[in-house]
């Protein structure tokens, strides 16, 4: 690499780490939109389900020009839960997480000739800078399952304490990437 772009590579990360969360936030959102719009050089998937218990799913791992990757980890707990954990990386250092987990129960008006549920999503943002989780936002919405999209599009994300859960993603993350095997991801689901 020519010390111009090392400049520039270095210069980046540290003018995040100068900036204050705002602008670190719109900093990210800039590099997030970098990847989405972006075609991956390389892809591989793996498929994993645990023998104990009800969990499988798979983890999507793209790499893409000039140090960008992404990690999307797909996968059910049970026949009533799922979860898509996407997370975001330059340079091999997580700058964003989001997760979307959602699951359901019977209503109570529910017959076995007229099935219904009521869905409840969840979604998490992390902003990271470093180790240091910056910011997260949530939103949440219980519905019946066909009036879910439209209702969560509804909520306004709130910005709550990143607490112990911001390090728990950017660990999960991080090990994530570097998996090769289904064991290796079984072993990240399994540390919980």
């Amino acid at each position: 690499m020519n010390r111009s772009l090392l400049f520039l590579a270095f210069f980046g990360f540290a003018a995040t780490a100068l900036a204050g969360p705002d602008e670190q936030v719109a900093e990210i959102r800039k590099w997030y939109d970098t990847i989405e719009k972006a075609k991956a050089a390389n892809e591989r998937k793996i498929a994993f389900e645990a023998k104990d218990e009800p969990l499988g799913g798979d983890v999507t791992i793209r790499e893409f020009e000039g140090g960008w990757k992404t990690v999307t980890a797909s996968y059910g707990e049970g026949d009533h839960g799922s979860a898509d954990e996407h997370f975001y990386f330059k340079d091999g250092k997580l700058f964003f997480a989001y997760i979307v987990t959602t699951y359901w129960r019977f209503h109570p008006d529910s017959t076995d000739e007229k099935p219904k549920t009521i869905d409840t999503r969840i979604e998490d943002r992390y902003y990271y800078d470093g180790k240091t989780c910056v910011r997260r936002l949530n939103r949440s919405a219980t519905s019946e399952r066909d009036k879910l999209a439209a209702t969560i599009a509804k909520v306004e994300q709130k910005q709550i304490e990143p607490g112990n859960e911001a390090k728990t993603r950017l660990e999960r993350g991080e090990k994530l990437l570097l998996a090769k095997t289904a064991a290796d991801v079984l072993t990240v689901f399994e540390a919980k």
